[in-house]
Parts: C-alpha cells; structure tokens; sequence
C-alpha cells in the first residue's frame, strides 16, 4: 500500500496534507515571501542563509529577540498505511491526537494504471478517519469508519472524556452530476458550488474506548471555510464563522455564525 507521513515539530502546531502523503501535527514556520523571487519562466528561491538572516533581522526588529522561536526542523516521523493514493485536503488536532481523513474521492486505481489522473467518488466505501497521538507511531493508530462524503475543510476538533470530536463541513453530494443542458461555465463550477456539493456543518464523534463513531450535522445551512478563535484549535470552543456562498457561483454572499 502506499505510506503517508506523520511530520510533528515542536510549539503550536497547524497541518495540511498533499496527494498520497496525510501530513499530521505539523507546525508551518512564518511564510518569509521575500524570499520567493520573481524571475523570467520561473521563480529564483533565496538561499536557507539569506532566508535565516531575514528571519532574525525581522524578529530584532519586532522585539521577539531572545523568545523561544519557531523552527521547521523535523522532530517525529511517523508512516501512515493507506490503501492506495489519497486526496486529503485538511486535518485537525486536539490537545493530544492528531485527525487524519481517508475520504472515499481519490485517483481512480484502474485510470492512473494507464496514467490517467481523474478522480472519482467511491460512495460504496466509507469514510475513514485515523486519531493518532500527536508523538505516536503505526501501532498507535485508531480506525473510525463513518458515512461515505468528503470534506475539504475541518473547523476544529477537541476532547471530551472518552471521545474526540471533530467537527468540518460533510458535503452530501461530493460528485454533484452536471445537468444535460448545462453550459461549460455550469459544468466546471460545480465542483466549487456549494450549493451542489451541499456542504453542512457536522459533527464525528470517536469513542476511545468503545471504538464507536458517531454523526450528527450541526446545522442544515450551506456553509464552508469556517474560522475559529485561534486560540481554542484543538480546544472545546463555542464560535466558528463560515461563508455562504451564491448558487452556481464560487462566490461567497454573506459570513454566518
């Protein structure tokens, strides 16, 4: 099967994940944009030196000198076992574990035989979710299977007593099917309209101790990219602020809460 990685750095900790690879407890270092250079057919990358020097001339001036700092050195590795190549697009953490997502969209196995990228819904499969300490290993790994869907964005996730509860936007029609007389414009949107992939705000709970998932949806609006106080990610928090979107459109018309 194909292996995913866990990364973990030390302090605060943000994820994200590409392709076959679940990336899980990993702190982004501040984004030093400077230190992507336009250039003609390209882009010139600044050397790690002038990346470090920039850093440190930043945080003098900020008064952050002499403050524990951020690093993006590699301080835990761990292989996550995967059927196959995934399409993850986000993940969550709680105080102790970090919330991988193996959703039942990703590359079709028997098209990329023949090199073919095309993704397909599989809603015969479940969704499967891995909770893994935030320091753990293989072994360490807690399976939850749930209803089939795919989410592209979680709000946040926490602890309560034997349970991890993670909450995102559960979309009922992952593969929306384009309408006969649709135009071109209609056909391509529809995978970033809301509206069709109807996108809700829902909840998973994982038993620790039972092995037990359950689902509930927290709300029947259409919403997506919600936001919370930072300050509470992976906390219990009471707030997320989420966009509605215009029908047909990728286009956000109002901010709920």
């Amino acid at each position: 099967g194909v292996r995913a990685a866990v990364r973990c750095h030390d302090g605060a900790v943000a994820s994200g994940a590409v392709g076959a690879s679940a990336v899980a407890a990993v702190q982004r270092a501040p984004v030093d944009r400077s230190a992507v250079r336009g250039a003609r057919g390209g882009v010139v990358a600044a050397s790690a030196r002038e990346q470090r020097e920039r850093r440190e001339h930043h945080e003098r001036k900020s008064g952050r000198e002499g403050h524990a700092k951020r690093i993006p050195d590699l301080v835990h590795y761990t292989p996550i076992p995967l059927p196959g190549p995934r399409l993850p697009h986000d993940m969550a953490f709680t105080e102790n574990f970090a919330i991988l997502n193996d959703c039942p969209m990703f590359w079709d196995p028997k098209l990329l035989e023949r090199d073919i990228y095309a993704v397909r819904y599989f809603s015969e499969l479940p969704t499967r979710f891995a909770v893994i300490p935030r320091r753990g290993n293989p072994e360490d790994i807690r399976w939850f299977e749930a209803a089939p869907t795919y989410v592209l964005h979680w709000i946040n996730a926490f602890e309560d007593g034997d349970e991890v509860v993670l909450d995102g936007f559960y979309q009922s029609q992952p593969n929306p099917k384009a309408a006969p007389e649709a135009t071109v414009f209609e056909q391509m949107f529809r995978f970033v309209d809301l509206a069709q992939l109807q996108a809700h705000p829902y909840r998973w709970r994982f038993n620790m101790r039972t092995g037990r998932c359950t689902e509930e949806m927290l709300s029947d609006r259409i919403l997506e990219f919600g936001m919370i106080n930072s300050a509470y990610a992976g906390l219990p928090y009471r707030y997320t602020y989420a966009v509605s979107a215009k029908p047909g459109w990728f286009l956000f018309n109002g901010i709920d809460k």
